[in-house]
């Protein structure tokens, strides 16, 4: 295949043990109205038929590594890969036809941009969409609301320029969780960001999403956060910019987290579970601690008061 220089994207996927959803994957990207693309498979030791299903697609540059996390996956892809424009899709996740065209197309409209990115809708595991919206974000983009918010909110509705994420040195390998917000600061703070309005990912929302993991989001978000401080001192702006995210994610995976807790409490094989996760509130978001026991008080009374029985005459 010979691409038009200039025009080439690089779509990027890892994969460790998601060979059920990865033919779906693969495909959304085939389907592509752009058709300047390459696809850069990254199998990160995966025990599972990943190897099998990528052998049927012939499209596919295929890499294997031991298993070495996702970070490192998206970087030996992005080393391999050839194209001016990168775009990494987990291989849980999938694209809509219109994606690169889209995230082209704001680029070009945008050539101070280091990533544009664009809005996606959540599906089940079965792929069905799901009736729920992602969350809501501010219409601003760039560093400062991304301070306040992680307003991309998924990795494969965004488009990177590969001068603008090599100068950044790409992902954070250390990192387990978070490490797509990581890389936005990173390279918003020396570059601007645009958005545009369409959607162009699907993201797929089933039992192995990191994010379902309340003690690691807990405390990496907050980490990605903090080591922000150095950077913003002296911008009043910034500054209380990330004062209002590091009370947002607190809020967020700490009431979570509070709840989780508290659920488990309720069950004596769970305990040990419970109290670590109510010590590790107590050390990120003190507060949720009074608030989700003073909710569990008040649940309590109501539930007591309700069952007593009526001595009215």
């Amino acid at each position: 295949m010979s691409f038009s220089s200039g025009n080439l994207v690089s779509v990027i996927v890892p994969c460790f043990n998601q060979a059920r959803f990865l033919s779906q994957a693969l495909d959304s990207i085939l389907r592509q109205t752009h058709r300047q693309f390459e696809i850069i498979l990254i199998n990160d030791g995966s025990t599972d038929e990943t190897a099998e299903v990528a052998a049927r697609y012939p499209e596919v540059r295929y890499f294997y590594q031991p298993n070495q996390g996702r970070s490192a996956a998206r970087n030996l892809g992005a080393r391999v890969s050839q194209g001016d424009y990168l775009v990494f899709l987990d291989a849980d996740d999938a694209l809509l036809p219109n994606a690169l065209e889209d995230g082209l197309n704001c680029l070009r409209q945008h050539p101070e941009a280091g990533f544009v990115y664009g809005q996606y809708r959540l599906i089940a595991a079965d792929g069905s969409p799901l009736p729920l919206s992602p969350p809501a974000v501010s219409d601003d983009e760039g560093y400062q609301a991304l301070l306040q918010q992680n307003s991309v909110g998924m990795l494969a509705s965004a488009m990177f320029r590969r001068a603008w994420y090599e100068s950044v040195r790409g992902f954070d390998c250390s990192l387990h969780a978070c490490e797509d917000y990581e890389l936005y600061l990173r390279i918003a703070r020396l570059y601007p960001v645009a958005r545009h309005q369409n959607v162009v990912a699907l993201y797929r929302q089933h039992e192995a999403n990191t994010t379902l993991d309340s003690r690691l989001m807990l405390r990496t978000v907050l980490t990605v956060l903090s080591a922000q401080r150095l950077h913003v001192r002296g911008n009043d702006q910034h500054e209380e910019a990330l004062r209002k995210g590091l009370a947002f994610a607190r809020e967020v995976y700490g009431h979570r987290l509070m709840a989780e807790a508290l659920r488990n409490l309720s069950r004596v094989s769970t305990w040990p579970r419970a109290l670590s996760d109510v010590i590790l509130v107590l050390r990120y978001y003190p507060d949720g601690v009074l608030k989700g026991f003073f909710r569990r008080l008040k649940a309590l009374f109501r539930g007591t008061w309700q069952s007593q029985p009526d001595t009215r005459p």
